[in-house]
């Protein structure tokens, strides 16, 4: 709004001056035809810079075009002070100060005053508006800046999120793949020995009844280390936290800014590591949001746990927005959500509310 401001100043400096010196060549006794060159040469020269390139050397034909009308008429001497805005505006006031002696050469007493405050004013200008364009343009390279870091950091943080999924899921193969050679080579070993052992005392009960009871009571020891072997196998499956609708309880009861309404509803021994990391840390994220965006009183938050889905409904009852601007908390939210095989919606009108929705690992 200020640049605007200084840009119509630059324009109407510049019109006023251009007027004024019309207005005195016209009111003069004759106008030449130099007048008319001369003025008219400016004139391009100044809508030349304007619209195309701000050449100092042209800056320096205009001030030795102006000091050679002002043998034919000193009014041209105003049109230093365009000089004067355009030379600030560059910085270079030093040149501003050899303007003066000009006036000096040319003007009065009575009038030589009046041509140095006219000079300083408009080089006062041409310095502020050098220096709001200076201030606009290192903001501009900050803001710059700030929204480039903005996006490498969601995008680290994007694949980040990938990598920690990648890494979850390739933990979760390499396990079963563990119980799975855990069983084959011992579980299944000792299961088919036991199987061969029964199939032996089949055929020795009729020949060798000893035989065969000895077969027999070696295949109900060999069962029994086998079904020792499978609840040490469950139990190392098994975590040694069970979490519980505590572990959620406990982190809406540190959310101070306003009260929740949890709910929940289904067995959440049927989530699994991962999709408790997910609801972890959407709630949590939900409920900062609300803490620094929002003006709610009351949230709503309520899990629930089909045998097909688990279902995250969240809502505040602040006044929301009528668009919303996806930033970290909420884009990290749906990436986890989708990467996980979910879907996820957030609706900003008449409060904000969020709606996750994971398949149950069994059933994707």
């Amino acid at each position: 709004m200020i640049g605007n401001r200084i840009l119509f100043s630059n324009y109407m400096l510049k019109l006023i001056m251009l007027v004024w010196v019309m207005i005195g060549l016209i009111a003069g006794d004759v106008v030449t035809v130099i007048d008319s060159a001369g003025f008219l040469l400016i004139l391009a020269s100044y809508i030349f810079r304007t619209r195309f390139w701000n050449w100092n050397v042209l800056i320096y034909l205009e001030i030795a075009m102006i000091f050679f009308l002002a043998g034919y008429s000193p009014v041209y001497l105003a049109l230093l002070s365009i000089t004067a805005y355009d030379l600030a505006v560059k910085g270079l006031i030093p040149i501003v100060l050899l303007l003066i002696p000009i006036g000096i050469f040319f003007l009065s007493q009575e009038w030589l005053m009046g041509f140095v405050l006219l000079i300083i004013l408009s080089t006062c200008l041409g310095e502020f508006k050098r220096r709001i364009e200076k201030s606009d343009a290192e903001y501009q390279k900050t803001y710059d800046r700030e929204r480039k870091s903005r996006y490498l950091l969601e995008e680290t943080k994007r694949k980040l999120i990938q990598s920690v999924d990648e890494t979850a899921r390739l933990v979760e193969i390499r396990e079963r793949n563990r119980i799975a050679g855990e069983i084959h080579d011992n579980l299944g070993h000792n299961l088919a020995g036991n199987l061969i052992q029964l199939q032996a005392a089949e055929k020795l009960m009729e020949k060798d009844p000893e035989k065969s009871r000895e077969l027999l009571q070696k295949t109900v020891n060999g069962l029994s280390g086998s079904l020792e072997l499978l609840r040490n196998t469950v139990h190392n499956i098994r975590p040694d936290t069970v979490i519980g609708w505590s572990h959620f309880e406990k982190i809406i009861d540190g959310f101070q800014y306003c009260p929740v309404d949890f709910r929940h509803m289904g067995d959440i021994g049927l989530l699994t590591p991962r999709q408790v990391e997910i609801l972890t840390s959407s709630i949590k994220e939900a409920l900062t949001n609300t803490a620094r965006h929002s003006d709610a009183t009351v949230v709503e938050i309520e899990i629930e746990i089909r045998e097909e889905i688990i279902r995250l409904f969240m809502k505040d009852n602040g006044s929301g927005c009528s668009h919303i601007h996806e930033g970290m908390g909420i884009s990290g939210i749906r990436e986890r959500v989708e990467n996980a095989g979910g879907s996820f919606s957030v609706t900003p009108q008449k409060g904000f509310m969020i709606v996750c929705i994971l398949p149950q690992e069994g059933s994707r």
